[in-house]
């Protein structure tokens, strides 16, 4: 399954279940953007890697729950995700 959203504004985007998910970022202006996962599904986001340039990732592994965390932002980041559930 895949889906595609933007961020627009600081903060977290809903949270998504994956395995094997890939998807990519699409930065219309200066943005700080993390992916951050909760390993335990108890609501303690971990920051996995951090984005201030359009990028593309593969995550290999178990499922687990992802979402993007926006801590800096001037314009619109655009984003799709594959693989997740």
């Amino acid at each position: 399954m895949a889906f595609k959203g933007s961020i627009t504004g600081t903060g977290a985007t809903d949270a998504f279940n994956g395995k094997n998910i890939m998807f990519s970022l699409d930065f219309t202006g200066t943005a700080t953007v993390s992916l951050q996962v909760d390993l335990m599904g108890d609501g303690t986001w971990l920051d996995d890697t951090e984005f201030t340039a359009d990028a593309i990732k593969v995550i290999e592994g178990p499922s687990a729950i992802y979402r993007f965390n926006c801590s800096a932002y001037t314009d619109q980041v655009n984003y799709v995700v594959a693989g997740a559930n």
